[in-house]
């Protein structure tokens, strides 16, 4: 039981740090693409970025689907386990604490 938590947890970790880094190199390809509006157009540098950010668009969505899959596994093993609604408890508090 502990191991199972204890993997959900780490799987829970790995993709919010995905997500992290899916967020930074978005945001080195948006300020390249700023830096490449100021210069004259080069159609081949842009097309590189774009593609570099189709690349994170489908990273993003594979870590999204992934990261769905282990909420369902936290929500089942919390229902199965213990009776209860782990992420409406979630939801509850991050409503209290807006």
């Amino acid at each position: 039981m502990r191991m199972e938590v204890d993997y959900l947890l780490e799987q829970i970790e790995f993709h919010n740090s995905s997500y992290e880094w899916i967020v930074r190199q978005s945001e080195k390809i948006a300020r390249a693409m700023k830096a490449l509006d100021e210069k004259e157009f080069n159609a081949e540098a842009y097309d590189k970025l774009a593609k570099k950010f189709f690349e994170l668009e489908l990273r993003y969505k594979r870590n999204k689907k992934d990261y769905d899959a282990v909420v369902t596994q936290v929500r089942t093993y919390f229902n199965d386990k213990h009776g209860m609604d782990i992420m409406g408890l979630l939801d509850d508090d991050i409503n209290e604490a807006k």
